[in-house]
């Protein structure tokens, strides 16, 4: 069986992919597929690029189905191996889906900095914008070539967030999550960052909501919270205090399943409240109103 590996745009997938590598995971990438076919064709990278373009323009996908039937080859062929594509999950035949998620702000941060040739910006909220735009044409495209939705999070077997979490971690979290799959342990599993997600109910006082020691010393397993989305951002709509305690122990991640709650507001006085009692601080505080063109996250595990 192998691990395909997806998501947001600034989730971090080659650099999860790359830790991956440093254990002799095989990885291959539509990059790579794309760079074989160029040459294949005697065209450089560039000008394979234009070709999709012009096919694009004429309605065809000559060359997105050539990577499609390629990486669904590969995938019979190979055992263990990583594919680090969009699309690959929707073509490898029973592999552990992967899709990596990020928040858009954070996405823009890295995408902004990585002096990457081919995406250079003025400015993070211009990049931000850039993300935002592209996320959705793919979604668009996508559901018109393959009629699926990239976004729905019930195609996958795993979701982890990269927000605040290291390439190392995610990468360890990944195999680990995988070795269970294959025992058949689960189907489907959303971790989240505990400091990723938002608080929706006031808590009082700290004398009021002491962390029991039994389970702050307990380390063994994640518990389990209820969320939902608004804006892009997580919001827990029920197991607040276990989200405290994660975040208190500074457990990387915690099991989140999707609420039926409707998500309240942004309290920037009740945010502020839960992070002086968990000690520790967000690195950045929620939208205050809807922003356009933000994609609608179908998650409901």
């Amino acid at each position: 069986m192998n691990i395909t590996i997806t998501g947001n745009l600034g989730s971090g997938k080659s650099t999860v992919c790359k830790e991956l590598a440093k254990i002799d995971y095989q990885i291959i990438s539509t990059g790579t597929i794309f760079r074989e076919i160029a040459k294949e064709r005697g065209l450089s990278v560039v000008e394979l690029n234009e070709e999709v373009n012009r096919e694009i323009a004429a309605g065809k996908h000559d060359i997105d189905d050539m990577i499609d039937n390629r990486s669904k080859r590969l995938g019979d062929e190979l055992d263990n191996a990583v594919f680090d594509s969009r699309l690959a999950w929707n073509f490898v035949n029973d592999s552990f889906k992967v899709f990596l998620t990020v928040d858009i702000n954070e996405a823009a941060a890295r995408v902004f900095n990585d002096n990457r040739d081919t995406e250079t910006y003025a400015s993070v909220q211009e990049c931000k914008k850039a993300l935002l735009d592209r996320q959705l044409l793919e979604q668009e495209r996508f559901e018109k070539l393959y009629g699926i939705d990239y976004y729905n999070m019930n195609n996958y077997n795993l979701v982890l967030e990269t927000t605040n979490a290291k390439p190392e971690t995610i990468a360890a979290e990944i195999l680990k999550r995988f070795e269970e799959y294959k025992q058949q342990k689960f189907k489907q599993i959303m971790l989240l960052n505990p400091t990723s997600v938002y608080p929706t109910e006031s808590i009082g006082e700290v004398q009021e909501y002491a962390l029991s020691q039994s389970a702050m010393e307990e380390k063994s397993s994640y518990q389990t919270i209820e969320v939902g989305l608004k804006n892009n951002e997580w919001y827990v709509l029920d197991g607040q205090k276990k989200l405290l305690e994660a975040i208190c122990k500074e457990q990387p991640f915690i099991y989140a399943v999707a609420g039926k709650k409707e998500v309240p507001s942004a309290d920037k006085s009740l945010i502020h409240d839960f992070e002086k009692i968990g000690q520790f601080q967000y690195k950045k505080y929620p939208v205050e109103q809807d922003e356009k063109n933000l994609i609608h996250f179908e998650a409901a595990f």
